[in-house]
């Protein structure tokens, strides 16, 4: 099975509110569609069952296979399940698989859970299982989390065996990736992958309702829910029975939306919020170390001036992190400190990169470019803190005769935008998910990467590409560290982005919610809380 590599867009929000406690559910989809399967459960009646979420992005697509962007993965965590889960420790837990046996480096068994339901109604089988994981493996926009696949064959009706295209250490944590999420085979056949991920089936605890692009989603509890998700016993629905997401870019309203009840929870507070929400009575703020270098400022290393090492050294020299830090973050997380997180396992920590204008401009003069030029800087909509960032950013390579212009532009076009390369410099981040080095640095830095899959910065070194091929396929622990640790040292000498933030998850909820909580990768187990 071809290896293809990949993706992962990036780093950060989520979706979407709706109406306040007490209102009539919404109207079917108007410019959406919705699940045939029926109506919102308690008859649409909203009120303690029925919780609502404001958030700043929508998810890119709802087929697992088609998209890597934090956004959707939240989404997915809800609507599909994986053959393991990670708890909150990052340990592997049975999901739709009861157990699993290695054969050897490269070849697992996976028992099934038996009589488990796909929304659609359809039984959970075998062949599900390996046409899903099959699909996965194939899929250049997951690449980078399911490219070790080879095959999945179907060995009885409830086992299916996985053969790695080489050794890989961190299989399991992969394979807990939502981007290996579970789907239904007729389905995705009977509809086609684009209309599949418009209206999905799948065996988790919520299943798609309604989408208004652009504006809202809504999931409804699955009544024939069977199976097994981490902190919900077996046989156990979830006490919500509707969850709306609406997309809020405004961080200030979202707070208010909060404030005022019209919603329950707030993913993805501005760090300029968190005073105001840690302050108010009847809120409750959470602030959970996670796995994710948040906010770079990337170049495009192959595109002019920024191909000179001296050009991406002195922008570094000329900009003032620990203060964009302080001021576009408020202080919350850390400045980062190197290309992935050190919250990652084998992650290095190197020095802050200083303010010094004066060797910025003798770097720029080396680089014949003493008196600047004109660039432009691309950021997401709905994050206040990566425009603060840019307006410093912009107004510090003045310094240096740098005119930037900031282009902000929704999810949904940065994505495909960024991945052509159509930009200069760019603040985006990466989450390393499986908590492993591997996905934080292959999808990133590996030059097979380029694009899609997830080395937006069009970054190259082959001494980084061997050692990020040798990090993931030796089954040595000890091999694999050392890979990774020549590979920071080499990442950080090339300087394709400048660390900026390691963040921290930041979401809100009204006091009057129980089990809101969020796992290290960015995810949300709704189907724990209750309304009280």
């Amino acid at each position: 099975m071809k290896k293809i590599l990949v993706l992962a867009a990036l780093v950060i929000s989520a979706m979407l509110l709706l109406t306040a406690c007490g209102q009539d559910a919404p109207p079917a989809a108007e410019n959406g569609t919705a699940n045939d399967a029926g109506t919102p459960a308690a008859n649409g009646a909203a009120g303690e069952t029925h919780l609502l979420v404001v958030q700043p992005m929508a998810a890119a697509n709802l087929d697992p296979s088609l998209t890597n962007d934090v956004p959707s993965a939240r989404v997915f965590h809800l609507i599909y399940q994986t053959l393991v889960y990670q708890d909150a420790d990052l340990n592997i837990i049975p999901g739709l698989a009861t157990e699993w046996e290695f054969l050897d480096a490269q070849t697992v068994v996976f028992t099934l859970r038996e009589g488990v339901r796909f929304h659609n109604g359809n039984i959970l089988t075998a062949d599900d299982v390996a046409f899903s994981l099959n699909r996965a493996g194939q899929s250049p926009h997951i690449a980078a989390i399911t490219s070790f696949i080879y095959e999945v064959e179907v060995l009885n009706d409830n086992q299916v065996k996985l053969i790695s295209e080489y050794p890989f250490a961190p299989m399991l944590s992969h394979l807990a990736h939502q981007a290996a999420s579970i789907v239904n085979r007729e389905e995705v056949e009977r509809v086609g992958d684009e209309a599949h991920g418009q209206n999905p089936v799948g065996t988790g605890p919520f299943r798609f309702h309604n989408l208004v692009a652009g504006d809202r989603l809504e999931l409804v509890r699955f009544e024939d829910f069977n199976s097994v998700v981490p902190g919900l016993p077996e046989g156990q629905l979830p006490a919500v029975e509707q969850i709306t997401f609406r997309i809020v870019p405004e961080a200030g309203v979202r707070t208010i939306e909060l404030e005022t009840g019209s919603a329950h929870l707030l993913f993805d507070a501005a760090a300029t919020e968190v005073a105001r929400i840690r302050e108010h009575n009847d809120l409750v703020m959470l602030e959970v170390p996670n796995l994710a270098l948040n906010t770079w400022l990337g170049f495009n290393n192959q595109r002019a001036p920024f191909d000179d090492i001296r050009v991406r050294q002195a922008i570094a020299y000329a900009i003032d992190i620990e203060s964009i830090v302080d001021v576009a973050w408020a202080g919350l997380g850390q400045v980062a400190t190197g290309p992935i997180p050190t919250t990652i396992r084998g992650a290095l920590e190197f020095p802050i990169i200083p303010q010094n204008i004066e060797r910025a401009r003798e770097l720029m003069a080396e680089a014949g470019l003493a008196d600047g030029f004109s660039t432009n800087v691309w950021v997401n909509e709905g994050n206040a803190m990566r425009a603060d960032a840019a307006t410093m950013i912009q107004a510090q390579l003045r310094a240096l005769n740098i005119e930037t212009q900031i282009n902000i532009y929704e999810w949904g076009i940065l994505l495909p935008a960024t991945a052509a390369g159509e930009h200069d410099m760019s603040l985006m981040g990466w989450t390393s998910v499986t908590g492993d080095p591997d996905y934080g640095l292959f999808p990133v830095y590996h030059s097979s990467n380029w694009g899609d899959a997830g080395n937006r910065n069009f970054y190259s070194n082959p001494r980084v590409d061997e050692l990020l091929d040798l990090g993931r396929t030796s089954s040595d622990d000890a091999v694999r560290m050392e890979a990774y640790r020549e590979a920071q040292i080499l990442i950080m000498e090339d300087l394709p982005l400048i660390p900026l933030w390691q963040s921290v998850e930041l979401h809100a909820s009204r006091n009057n919610i129980e089990g809101f909580t969020v796992t290290p990768s960015g995810v949300f187990p709704l189907w724990n809380v209750v309304i009280h």
